[in-house]
């Protein structure tokens, strides 16, 4: 079991499959100090939440990221075209490296026939590693943009697999989704078993079913909205 906890806050934010939690938080300068100092934990390591998993203490910053704009979601092209292609080239299997052989022999057997009756003597080299064949091809994330959501969706897939993130907090994800959206883009983050948190700087127009609200107003005051479906 994954668990957050902060000294201001007296709800721990548990990560379960019954429920998930929406961080809502009105009073503007708690807003930002949280927002700041979440990032700050993810990026430098610093302590402000504490996380356990296992009711063990662990490092947030190994496996968190916050996403604090939607419209513009930051991946490292040359990191994740890099990380694609070793993980490629390290997952072959029997057949797999077989196939490759083959196609290693009608490349030469090709170079061969292409360079026989040329005028001058040349050399190439007569093996070509799989790693030099998927640099040249430029093997590399697609670019999903047939709709927003499926663009979203496909940046949190590759962001989870290609950094090893497996807890995400999404900064006012309900001013970008439309209800519908919201409910797929949810059940597709359960699907791919990612763990993630809502933080808000408003209440939601919306409240799904599944969705815990830890409300925390303009007077800091602590309110609980919990899920219509949160088992006891």
């Amino acid at each position: 079991m994954k668990i957050l906890k902060h000294p201001k806050i007296d709800q721990d934010i548990i990560f379960n499959l019954d429920c998930y939690y929406h961080l809502v938080i009105e009073n503007q300068l708690f807003y930002r100090q949280l927002v700041y100092g979440l990032k700050n934990q993810i990026e430098n390591d610093d302590e402000y939440f504490l996380f356990y998993e296992n009711e063990k203490e662990e490092s947030l910053s190994k496996k968190g990221i916050v996403l604090d704009n939607l419209f513009d979601i930051k991946i490292d092209d040359k990191k994740a075209t890099s990380s694609i292609q070793k993980e490629l080239t390290s997952g072959l299997d029997s057949s797999k490296k077989e196939q490759f052989s083959l196609l290693n022999k009608q490349i030469n057997e090709y170079l061969q026939s292409l360079t026989y009756d040329y005028n001058l003597s040349l050399e190439y080299d007569d093996e070509i590693s799989l790693a030099s064949l998927l640099k040249l091809s430029n093997v590399r994330l697609r670019k999903e943009e047939d709709t927003y959501l499926l663009s979203l969706l496909a940046q949190v897939k590759a962001i989870s697999f290609l950094q090893k993130t497996t807890i995400f907090f999404f900064i006012n994800l309900h001013d970008f989704l439309s209800d519908d959206e919201f409910i797929k883009f949810i059940i597709s983050l359960r699907a791919l078993e990612i763990d993630f948190l809502l933080i808000s700087s408003h209440f939601p127009i919306n409240k799904p079913t599944d969705e815990f609200i830890i409300r925390i107003d303009n007077d800091l005051c602590e309110l609980h909205l919990e899920a219509n479906n949160k088992k006891d």
